[in-house]
């Protein structure tokens, strides 16, 4: 009976820090902008973001939706002439739109972190910022709280993607 109880023990307490654990989990899935305009110019091409999302429980503490702009994307319409100086220098550029419910858990500054670890450098997006608020799928996305930026890599594009990891989750994949 002593070893039942004991085997019965060492099950529950396994099975309560298995449960424990599960409370930090992640979700991937991808946000679409479909179409532009600016100024005469309009089109129809949409812009997939790769949506990444923390959670703990059921509380959202930090969520980033990231995209790639090809040279040719009318989206490059909605840069300023700095921004996209800044788009040309760089060897790899990232559009972030990236959201923190609790700076103390999941912050900003740790994700641009990551992102350093993996050469990128934050720079700042306020014209495509401005156009982006306008756009009539920021607000049905509820999109109004979330910071929009560039990331600008020093080295081409790593084929096995960008691994964002942050204590006691598990990594997430950029490709």
């Amino acid at each position: 009976m002593k070893k039942f109880t004991a085997l019965f023990t060492l099950l529950l307490l396994c099975s309560c820090a298995t449960s424990n654990m599960s409370k930090n989990t992640t979700k991937q899935g991808d946000f679409i902008l479909n179409g532009g305009k600016a100024g005469d110019k309009t089109w129809s091409d949409s812009l997939i973001f790769k949506r990444q999302s923390w959670y703990k429980e059921l509380a959202l503490l930090f969520d980033v939706q990231l995209t790639r702009l090809d040279s040719d994307s009318p989206f490059l319409a909605w840069f300023s002439e700095k921004e996209k100086e800044n788009y040309n220098e760089c060897k790899d550029f990232i559009i972030a739109i990236s959201y923190t419910l609790d700076s103390k858990r999941i912050s900003q500054p740790m994700f641009i972190e990551e992102m350093k670890k993996q050469g990128f450098s934050r720079v700042s997006l306020n014209t495509f910022h401005s156009y982006l608020r306008l756009h009539p799928d920021f607000e049905s996305f509820s999109l109004t709280n979330y910071e929009v930026y560039g990331l600008c890599g020093n080295q081409k594009a790593n084929p096995e993607g960008i691994s964002i990891q942050f204590p006691s989750f598990e990594p997430l994949w950029f490709k």
